[in-house]
């Protein structure tokens, strides 16, 4: 075996390679064999929580493909439903707590996570200065706005006439959170793939994700599980 850092050799070892050897010479039978679903699977993990609409905005796939490979996934042990008020959301199985689904739903959408991304890089930003960094309009910025520290990510501090948005500690202790767990769950999900005869490996821990590489009909495909979810604020 190469020279491994001490993340990878870790998780390496969590889940040894003999443990499952035997298993991965049978054929493989698993839903994540198809593409699309391994997509769908693929942005659920960067982006939990999301609604069929954002998967298939995310995705490039129709929603009544997005609805009915969830379902797929969903019989499988992948992917989970989430209620989030009136909302259905899905999220990877394992990945997020039910006190985190509110918050998360919010940053699945694209344009709220834009919005939120702008206020971590420039905290204190003013609605005006958040529009020139964005591509977006004011009637979709403050919507997201109000979402957003509705579900306590974001704190809004008046100053003067202007109202100055930041990073809520409510956001720091999900990401904390989040990041605690995700050895636990890329476990988990490896002895998942060995299960299914995938043969998984871990090829990359050295960026911000986990790289797992399967082997579907012969030909190598990749994961990537983020081992920190949500960035530092």
């Amino acid at each position: 075996m190469p020279k491994i850092g001490r993340a990878l050799k870790s998780v390496v070892e969590i889940v040894p390679q003999g443990r499952y050897a035997d298993r991965a010479r049978a054929r493989p039978s698993s839903p994540l064999m198809n593409a699309n679903r391994r997509r769908i699977f693929q942005h659920l993990c960067l982006n939990p929580c999301s609604g069929i609409g954002a998967i298939a905005s995310g995705t490039g796939i129709s929603r009544s493909s997005v609805s009915w490979h969830l379902e797929q996934l969903v019989s499988s042990g992948y992917t989970e439903r989430l209620q989030y008020g009136r909302s259905r959301v899905f999220a990877p199985v394992g990945m997020v707590q039910e006190h985190s689904i509110r918050a998360l739903s919010v940053l699945a959408k694209g344009n709220c996570r834009s919005i939120f991304d702008s206020i971590l890089e420039s905290p204190g930003s003013d609605v005006k200065a958040l529009l020139g960094g964005l591509d977006s309009t004011e009637g979709r910025l403050r919507t997201c706005l109000k979402e957003l520290t509705d579900s306590e990510l974001v704190v809004r501090l008046m100053d003067g006439r202007y109202a100055r948005y930041f990073p809520a500690e409510r956001f720091r202790d999900i990401a904390l959170e989040m990041r605690a767990k995700s050895k636990g769950f890329t476990r988990r999900l490896m002895v998942k793939l060995a299960e299914e005869h995938l043969k998984p490996e871990i090829r990359d821990m050295k960026r911000g994700n986990t790289v797992i590489v399967l082997t579907v009909l012969g030909q190598e495909t990749v994961l990537e599980i983020p081992r920190r979810p949500l960035p530092d604020a």
